[in-house]
């Protein structure tokens, strides 16, 4: 996942925020498979974990707090009830939201700018560089945000001239 502070380093040393799967879609007309391969996304597993658990462990804590407070006692929450509720929790809001990071969410900025550069688009705005004449640095600055970058090729290294 990809936050505010998240920031790509170009060629030439500037930072910029690595532009959304979604945007990168939309404004290059590419598919989402071709910008973004299986493993530039989130990891539905860490997400399924990582959010999953804390929840309903929150939600179960928040149901223990709430029964001791009103009847006095905490022996109804040993039930199996209590344990399917949690194990409900856990796969249904992990799945969800494991789920949809895995769709939507670049696995880091890194992998942001490796797919981006791949698909021959500009890692914080999405432009197209294909037709673009590199500088004598052998960098191609991005007409719409500035951006400086060496594109890659297929097989992951950079092209020279």
């Amino acid at each position: 996942m990809i936050f505010a502070w998240h920031r790509v380093v170009d060629e030439r040393g500037r930072r910029w925020a690595p532009c959304t799967i979604y945007r990168a879609c939309k404004s290059s007309g590419y598919s989402r498979g071709y910008v973004a391969q299986r493993g530039d996304t989130s990891k539905f597993w860490r997400t399924f974990w990582g959010a999953g658990l804390p929840f309903a462990l929150m939600m179960q804590t928040w149901h223990i707090v709430s029964i001791a407070l009103t009847t006095g006692s905490v022996m109804e929450l040993l039930s199996p009830l209590s344990a399917g509720v949690f194990a409900f929790q856990l796969v249904v809001f992990g799945t969800v939201v494991g789920g949809f990071m895995t769709f939507c969410e670049w696995r880091s900025p890194e992998h942001a700018k490796r797919a981006l550069l791949r698909s021959g688009l500009c890692p914080s705005c999405a432009y197209k560089l294909d037709d673009i004449t590199p500088e004598p640095d052998g960098c191609i600055v991005c007409p719409e945000c500035g951006s400086a970058w060496r594109l890659r090729s297929k097989d992951g290294t950079a092209d020279q001239d």
